[in-house]
């Protein structure tokens, strides 16, 4: 075996190479340099891009009370906004699948940068519905590649990998809710964004620079493009369409309940939006502890055990979110929090077992669109019935998502049967820490 460095990747050439038909060959071996390198960038904007897509909701509430709008149009925006954070995962999904992830990671970087630049001068609703939209798309390109990145670089202790990705995430989903409504409060909702656009240019420079020394997908994995069409469409049969439906029902009461939150403290509860923003980041705060148990449970025990468990957990809290009573409110939603984010790992560590390797960017794409994606749905009904009403329905709506998404979990592994054999125990091999 003859071992060379280019870019930063040790790259093994083997006389015989050892791969399935379906499959690619082995992942080389990858040094630990580079390894903390791409999942340092990969979780940094994986941070960034929650942090943005928690505050777009948030400024959107300071132009409704400034515009006088009705809860429908802003939804139906927010729908947009995160349907376009979905749509554009299925086209990362498949760049990355033909040319890695960091290419597709910094193209959805430069987008994402440029929209933070036109929101700083928006000045109306026309004006600002259009570029949040826009970054929508931009900010889609961060969960396919990043997660595509750890489970292609950590196979043996990928629940653990998972969990740290998330974890690092989660730091962007409880720190600008509050910093956000704050700036929105004390100064003007435009300055979020200029506060974004900042710490997006280190994103922006690293992701330049790892391209620049030739740190590309190649050099982390082959792509076997004659097969790729074929394992596409093994995808969407079985027990992966049963995973892309859970992720489409966990998507759709976590993006309501994250999109509504400052809406219902400040038009139900009679609160500001700063301590709507307040009881948001109290629930995210909860998924810290929850990114690492839930990465570890799914490494001892399984994805599917973990699932089960804070699946019913979150359908606790979020009965105990109905109500009224501002103490149990926010209890119900730190145990949402905890409960939703520690079957994150798992829900991943589930979607690669059930996927070859080399559609596996492919298959996050899709996941995030049916999370995000079509999350619209509990956005719109929430906003109609809200009008209508008002946000105390909100709660009901997000309860009946829970419910069907623990009746899902129940009929997959009902279904599931282990690990995809596809590299089988070479993936196994090449793995190191």
């Amino acid at each position: 075996m003859k071992c060379t460095l280019k870019g930063f990747i040790v790259r093994a050439r083997f006389r015989k190479p050892i791969y399935t038909k379906l499959s690619i060959p082995p992942i080389p071996l990858v040094s630990m340099e580079v390894r903390t390198r791409l999942l340092s960038l990969a979780s940094y904007n994986h941070a960034i891009t929650h942090g943005v897509v928690l505050s777009v909701p948030i400024a959107a509430n300071f132009i409704q009370l400034q515009l006088g709008l009705a809860y429908t149009p802003i939804f139906i925006a927010l729908s947009l906004f995160v349907f376009m954070y979905g749509v554009g995962a299925v086209l990362a999904g498949y760049l990355i699948d033909r040319i890695g992830a960091v290419k597709p990671m910094f193209l959805g970087i430069t987008i994402t940068l440029i929209c933070m630049d036109m929101l700083m001068l928006s000045d109306n609703w026309q004006w600002f519905s259009m570029w949040i939209i826009i970054a929508g798309f931009g900010l889609s390109f961060t969960h396919p590649a990043g997660l595509t990145l750890v489970s292609q670089l950590y196979v043996k202790k990928r629940g653990k990998a998972m969990g740290t990705f998330g974890f690092v995430g989660q730091f962007g989903q409880f720190i600008p809710p509050i910093a956000a409504a704050a700036i929105g409060e004390f100064l003007y909702w435009n300055y979020i964004f200029l506060v974004f656009f900042i710490i997006y240019l280190p994103a922006y420079i690293y992701c330049f620079t790892l391209i620049r020394d030739e740190v590309k997908g190649d050099d982390i994995e082959k792509r076997a493009s004659m097969r790729y069409s074929k394992a596409v469409a093994g995808l969407l049969s079985g027990i992966v369409l049963l995973v892309l439906l859970l992720t489409a029902l966990r998507g759709n009461y976590y993006r309501a309940l994250t999109s509504i939150l400052t809406y219902y403290a400040n038009d139900v509860l009679e609160l500001n939006i700063l301590t709507g923003a307040i009881f948001l980041s109290l629930m995210l705060i909860t998924g810290l502890p929850g990114h690492l148990v839930g990465g570890w449970m799914a490494d001892r025990y399984g994805p599917m055990k973990p699932l089960i468990i804070f699946s019913s957990l979150a359908v606790f809290g979020i009965f105990l979110c109905l109500s009224l009573n501002i103490v149990v409110l926010v209890i119900g939603l730190c145990i949402v929090g905890f409960a939703f984010f520690s079957a994150q790992p798992a829900e991943n560590v589930l979607t690669a077992n059930v996927s070859s390797l080399n559609v596996r960017g492919t298959l996050y794409g899709l996941k995030f669109l049916v999370s995000f994606g079509f999350s619209f749905i509990a956005l719109i009904l929430i906003g109609v019935f809200g009008d209508i009403y008002s946000l105390v329905v909100a709660f009901y709506i997000i309860m009946i998502f829970a419910v069907a998404t623990l009746a899902v979990v129940f009929i997959i592994a009902k279904a599931y049967k282990g690990p995809k054999k596809d590299i089988e125990s070479k993936e196994e091999k090449w793995d190191f820490e």
